[in-house]
This record gives C-alpha cells, structure tokens and sequence, in this order.
C-alpha cells in the first residue's frame, strides 16, 4: 500500500501582520485550495468553485491572483467552501479586512539563511588551525576574503568539514546577514554537483522563488552577486573537487567571507583568487586520544597506553576514532585492551602487517561493519549500489527489500554506528569512503544475480513512482505513457499536485543518476522510458540541460538496442527541447527523423507527435503553409489514435498561424476547440495555453475586457502547475493588453518579467518575443528614452536572426523603424522598413500593409 509523505496539511505561513498585500493573501488561499485538492483527492474545478461562491470565473481567478480583494462576504463563503477551519477563518478574516483598511504594507526581506550544519560533538584539537582562521578573519578587512582548508597528501576523513563547521559555529556572529553552506559532492562515486546546481541552492537560501532562479549559470552567479554584494556573510563550500566547480560561487564582495575544503589543494584559487591556504593532517596522538576520551568516557583515562594504540589503529582520523568508539560504547564490558587487540587481529586477517591510513580505515570500517546485525548489514551493502547522490527509506526499502517500518529502523541503527549520514527529516546519505567500501562489500559478499535484484528493484521503484507523479502532474497523458507496472516494496502516496510535483524536484538527481546506470549496465528500457514519462516534467518546469541530458541517453539506449519506437520517442523529446531553446535547425531535424521513424515502424501514435513536432518549428520559422499542412495532418492523427491532449495541442497551434496570418476569428474557433478539449480531459497545460490564445485572439479584436481576464487565468494555471513555460508567455501577453490600454508602467513590469522567465528558463522564442514588446511599451511611452527603444529592437533582432524566427526578425526592424524615425533619421527609419516589409510580405501577414503605409509616409 502506499504511505503518506506527509499526513499533516500544510501549516498556515503567514500571521495577519505578515500578510501585507492582496498577493500574500492570495498565497494564503491557494494554499488552502491545494491542501483541500489534497484532503479530498481530487482537483477543484475553477468554474464549479466559483459558482459555488457565486461569482464569476474570471473574478475567482482575480481573488487567486491577488489582483482583487474578495468582498468580505465572498471571501467567507470562499473559505467555507474549501472546509477552512474556525480558527484558520478567523486568522484570515483578520488579515483580509487589515488590508481593506490600510491597503498593501511594505514588504518584509526573507530573513538571513541560517544553513550551517550542526556542530560536531565533541569537536577536539585543530587549536592551529582554528587560530589560523581566526587571523584570516582579521585580515578579510585586508583583502583576504577566501581560505581553503586543504587535507595533506588527499587524506579522506580528516576532518576537513568538521574543521570547518565548529570555527563557522565559533563565528557566526560576525556575519549578520547570514551564513550559506553547500556540500560540493566533489569526491562522490556520481558526478560532483555542478556550479549551477549550487547556486539554485544558494538562491533559494537567498529568499529566490524558484519561479525567479535563472537557468543558466552566467544569469545565477550575477544574481548570486548582485544579492551578496556588501553583505556580511559567511559562505562554506564544502567538499569541493576543483578551482573550475567554485570559481562561479565566489561573491563579488569582499565583505563575505568563504571557507573552501577540498581534498585537492586548489592551488588556481589560491594564485588567481587570492585565497590563502590551511593545512590539515591527521590529528596529532594527544588529541586522537582526547577525541576517544570525550566520545567513550572514562574508560579512556583508566587505559591510557590501550587508548593511544586505538588511536594510531584508526590512522588518527576523526572519521575512524568516531566509529571505534562507537564500537567501544556498544561493548561497555570490554576492556579497551581487548578492543585493541580484537581491532589487530581483524585488520591483519583482513590486509596483512602492511598497510598505510586507507588500511586502517578500511579496517575500522570493516569492524564496525562486522558487529552489524544481518538486516543492517545487508541495507549497509545494498545502498552502495544506489547509483545517485542521497536516499529516503523508500530506496533503502527498494534495494534491500523490505516493509517501510523496517527500511526506517536500520537507516536509524546505520546512522548511529556513523556508517550512513542523516541530512535532514527523510533524507541520507554516505560519506564517500563509506559509499565506496559499502559498494565493495556488496560486490565480494552478494552474488550478482542478488545485486541485480537489488537495482532492479531501485529501478523498478524510480519508474513507477515517477510515473505516478507524472499522473498528477499531467493526467492527460496518462494512457500514452509505458505501463509500469507496481514495484513489489513500498512506494510514496502522492495525492496532489504540489505533493508529486516536490517528489519530483527532490528525486530530480537521483533519477538522471539511475537513468545514466541503467542505461550502461543492463537495464536500457529503465532509461528510455523515463524519458517518456519525464518530457512532460521538464518541459514544464524548465530543466532544459537535464532534459537534453536524459533524452539524448536514451536515444543512444533506444538504437543500442533496436527499439525503434523509443527511439522514436526520444528523438521528439530531443526536438522539443531544441526549439525551446530557439535551435530550430537541430529541432526540425530530430522530428523529422522521429517521422521517418513513425514511418518504418507504422506507429501512428508516434507520427502523430512527429507531424506536431515538425508542423510546430514550421510555425516558428515563417514557413506557415507547410505549417498548417502538418498541424493539420496531426489533428487527424491525434484523432484516429484518441490522443486529445495532442489533438488540443495541435488545434491551439493551428489558431497561432491563424493568428498571425490576420484571421483572428478563425484563431478564436480553433483556440475555443483546443479550451474545450482541456476542459474535457482536465489538462492544465494545454487549458493555460488555450486561455492565453484566446487573451491574444481577443486583444487582436480590441476585446480588452474580455483579454485581461483571459491572460490573467493563464497565469494563474501557470502559478498553479509551476509551468515556467506558459508563466513567461501569460506574462508577455498581459503586457501587451496593458499597453494597448495606456497602462505602461503595468506594461513594461509584466514585459521584463517575461524576459526575465525566458533568460532564466532558455526560452530564446520567448525572449525575442520579449524584447520587441519592451521596445514597443518603451516607444509607446514618451517618458522614456527612445535608445531604450532601439536597444531593445536591437537585441530581439540579433536573437531572431541566430535563431531564425522570421516574424519576429520583421517586428524588429518594424520597430527600429519606428524608432529611428522618432529620432529623425529617415534613412534608418526606411532600411529598416524595407527590410519588414520584405519579411512581412514573404509570410503573409497583414503587417505587411502597415509596413508599406509606414514607407510610402517617408516619401511624402
């Protein structure tokens, strides 16, 4: 059966006095909504709740926005609706009439992040070294802004973390704006984590929505910079593998303090960043002994020469002495003398009289490995072979087969032998020493068929829960996704949308970690279909790099193995990600490819998502006709083939070209079928694109009234569902509705938001886009300086013309036309006309009109 993640609901997050404007009210609702949607099961129905409430749907979705404030006795029937608790009621009720009093109070900033792991018990010795990083701190007014805490000859389980957290501890109130931490992962068995992917940490610890992160690294260390600048803080990379994983995560500011450990000397940051160095060797006897005394008691004093022998048998290492003492703790009637001698003879039956510090702590860990109960041992071993960076009790559950109950007890005996590492609440993960001897213990004690058991089963648990996230995250889809059938050990209830969609982000690594596994050691379907199940994910949430990342190992898996219909597949999921990020040449050839493929194979389901995919880059680079010729041919595959969510899709797009040829009643038919078709299947997705079309339809009409309302739900679906995609293009098409009604301030706020989720998100389509429409707000805007107008024109053309997007080529040049007549230069205004119009006519659109009116002027 599966088990709850979390039984509670969501706690309220905000106190009346915090809830400062009609948007932190709004929060507040829609998070009530989502843990009704989860108590009951089932999503809510926009127009059944706002009949319920009796208003309008456009005016429900104004109150979830926080555009409007809800009248107080629809606000009370809202609430009584999504079965809000008394007390609850009250709290908000409070809030809501604060705010029809006073109107939106100042924001409050996020508070300072307070990420420093707990210090360690018993930390001992390092007096150096703690006072070295005393007189760097002395010095940072100086200049010396950043120290590396290096381990002497590479030596793993010095004590380089522990070192660093205990003086971080010792410090922190010297650094009133924070402290940020981040384990680097640089010396794991899976790849060190990326640049990238510890700046979207340090974001989020920064008070970053993840709807507001950048998506390429350039964009997040700016924006790490920018918010770190002058600020006293305190940052601790952790574990790091190079000078290149930490170059980005350096502030710009020498206000900030940063401590580095690594095993590596890091010698570039050191000549080129100007980092000083601290060494760390093994810890001197004396304080090896003092470690066990405080960590075993007073049985230390009563055998001092025993306790100096543990001590040089555990290499002097932190990370061996705690787990010898654990031992000796565990065996309270044993003399240490007998320890010590029990310790020897293990480590020569095991390596013989040599050995250097690896030896030594291999055999500690072998000695405590020994005195594990069969159950412990075994989860011991099989999480070794857990191929990504950390686990929950449902993978421990998964690799050694086992009940829920059981996977969290051993976790919990695991931890307190210090042989695993708890993170947090569910989460764990190894000491890399550990991990590689973990997995070595599996390899000479388990056969192989039990270790392929093992994995098949993790395997078999990622897919499945996987797919049943994606069952709530994009139900539509359900039926044309790989049936995965129920693994046999516990899997996670994931009843709502926020519940699946946070499984996913948090599994995110281990997922590409065992799509990568699979597809090299025996289990190439495990990959391939998880990029079936997860393009929909991706596309949604913005992961262009993972994207590429697993589609493209998949295709390599599908042709390995001669699965042409995976190949297929992956093929598509590789175009879609090419024209999201504007590279419509390798897009348009990965769907044709995908066709030829739906072809030799006679899968029409398979065709059908090809002609959209090739119908779609057509649309995108001008060439209208051929586009309309495969939307069109799509439709009637979706059709013969029952895919409506394709069919939706195909119809909205259809009404695009509609849309941009001038027709605009015929864009509103196809883009009203596409909005019944989501409303039929419950596809949010596809109802946010329909909504915003017919927002664009209307506007194009000069039905403002009727624009606003439709863009504005589109986001909020966007909001909803966190589809970064749909978020940019909502935002865009509010813009340009507040611009045709004189609103440029409105304008231009919600234009640079859409530049900003395009950049962040590498939507290239969307930022040229973006860029043309700030042009136009700017221009349109007499206040504003008209090289705004021309440098935002320019850009959106460079862009267009790297990515081939035709129309948008033209509305550049349209408006630096526009532009450079406003600044009286005619001749620029004309070339650049000229250029538009030829673009203009060459698709057909009726802006080629305009343009020719625009040129005759000029003569005149």
């Amino acid at each position: 059966m599966p088990d709850d993640l979390d039984a509670d609901p969501p706690q309220p997050s905000n106190s009346p006095e915090t809830l400062r404007s009609k948007a932190d009210l709004a929060v507040e609702v829609r998070r009530l909504l989502l843990a009704h949607e989860r108590k009951t099961h089932r999503p809510v129905k926009r127009a059944t709740l706002a009949k319920a409430i009796g208003v309008s749907v456009s005016s429900l979705y104004a109150y979830l926005n926080g555009t409007t404030l809800p009248p107080t006795d629809t606000f009370d029937r809202l609430l009584d609706a999504l079965g809000v608790p008394a007390a609850e009621r009250r709290r908000l009720s409070t809030a809501r009439d604060n705010l029809d009093v006073h109107g939106a109070l100042p924001a409050t900033s996020a508070p300072p992040p307070q990420e420093l792991p707990s210090d360690v018990f018993g930390f001992t010795g390092r007096a150096e070294q703690l006072a070295e990083l005393d007189r760097m701190l002395a010095l940072s007014d100086k200049g010396v802004s950043a120290v590396v805490i290096s381990a002497l000859s590479g030596t793993a389980g010095v004590g380089k973390t522990s070192l660093a957290v205990h003086w971080a501890h010792r410090v922190r109130d010297r650094f009133p704006d924070g402290q940020l931490y981040v384990d680097l992962r640089g010396y794991d068995p899976s790849e060190p984590m990326r640049p990238v992917k510890a700046l979207e940490t340090f974001l989020r610890g920064l008070g970053v929505s993840g709807l507001d992160i950048p998506n390429e690294l350039p964009e997040r260390a700016a924006r790490y910079r920018t918010l770190l600048a002058d600020k006293q803080m305190l940052v601790v990379l952790d574990n790091a593998h190079s000078t290149e994983q930490i170059r980005d995560l350096l502030p710009g500011t020498s206000s900030c303090f940063v401590i580095v450990t690594s095993r590596d000397s890091l010698a570039g940051l050191v000549a080129r960043h100007g980092a000083r160095r601290v060494d760390i060797d093994l810890l001197p006897t004396e304080d090896a002994v003092s470690l066990l005394r405080t960590l075993i008691g007073d049985r230390v004093a009563a055998e001092p020469a025993a306790a100096a022998v543990l001590a040089e048998r555990c290499a002097r290492l932190p990370l061996a002495l705690r787990i010898a003492a654990e031992i000796a703790i565990a065996r309270p009637t044993m003399s240490l003398v007998d320890l010590v001698a029990e310790l020897e003879k293990h480590r020569l039956d095991m390596f013989g009289a040599g050995g250097d510090q690896r030896t030594a702590v291999r055999a500690v860990f072998s000695w405590s490995y020994k005195h594990l109960r069969d159950d412990s041992a075994l989860v011991f071993r099989l999480l070794g072979l857990h191929p990504g960076p950390d686990f929950d009790p449902y993978v421990a559950a998964a690799v050694a087969n086992l009940d829920l109950g059981d996977a969290k007890r051993l976790l919990t005996e695991l931890v307190d032998v210090h042989l695993v590492q708890q993170l947090g609440a569910g989460r764990y993960r190894f000491h890399d020493l550990l991990r590689a001897y973990a997995a070595q213990l599996a390899a000479e004690t388990d056969t192989t068929d039990d270790r392929r058991a093992a994995l098949s089963r993790l395997f078999d648990y990622h897919l499945h829960t996987a797919s049943a996230a994606m069952d709530v995250i994009a139900p539509e889809e359900k039926h044309h996704r790989p049936d995965v059938p129920a693994p046999g050990t516990p899997v996670p209830a994931l009843h709502g949308y926020e519940q699946a969609m946070t499984w996913v982000e948090t599994e995110r690594p281990n997922l590409l970690a065992a799509a990568e596994h699979a597809a090299g050691h025996g289990w190439p379907a495990h990959t391939s279909h998880l990029s079936v199940i997860l393009w929909r994910y991706f596309h949604i949430c913005g992961h262009r790099d993972d994207a590429l990342t697993l589609h493209t190992r998949a295709l390599a898996t599908a042709k390995n193995t001669g699965n042409r219909v995976l190949e297929g597949h992956a093929l598509n999921n590789l175009g879609s990600v090419y024209w999201q990020l504007g590279l419509y040449d390798e897009a348009l050839a990965r769907h044709q490819q995908a066709l030829d493929v739906a072809r030799d194979t006679g899968n029409r389901v398979l065709e059908g998502h090809a002609r959209y995919g090739v119908g779609f880059v057509y649309s995108r680079v001008g060439q209208l006709h051929e586009a309309l010729t495969y939307l069109q041919s799509a439709v009637a595959f979706a059709g013969d083939t029952g895919n409506r969510p394709l069919e939706g899709r195909a119809l909205s797009n259809i009404g695009l070209i509609y849309w941009q040829l001038g027709r605009y009643d015929q864009a509103l038919g196809y883009h009203q079928q596409a909005l019944a078709i989501a409303h039929d299947i419950d596809d949010h997705t596809l109802e946010g694109a329909a909504l915003d079309n017919l927002g664009s339809d209307y506007e194009r009409l000069g039905r403002y009234d009727q624009a606003l309302p439709h863009h504005q739900q589109a986001l909020d679906v966007a909001y909803h569902t966190r589809n970064r995609y749909l978020e940019g293009y909502a935002l865009k098409s509010l813009g340009s509705v507040y611009e045709r009604l004189g609103r440029y301030d409105q304008a231009l706020a919600h234009h640079q938001r859409a530049l900003e989720v395009a950049q962040q998100t590498g939507n290239r389509s969307l930022e040229t886009e973006a860029l043309n429409s700030l042009g136009e707000t700017t221009r349109s805007c007499l206040s504003m300086d008209p090289a705004d107008t021309l440098d935002h024109h320019q850009r959106a053309l460079d862009l267009a013309g790297k990515i081939g997007d035709r129309y948008e080529q033209a509305r550049a040049h349209d408006g630096l036309a526009h532009a450079h007549q406003d600044l009286d230069h005619p001749l620029d205004a004309r070339h650049h006309w000229q250029q538009a119009l030829a673009i203009y006519t060459e698709l057909g659109v009726p802006e080629a009109d305009q343009a020719r009116t625009q040129l005759a002027g000029l003569d005149n």
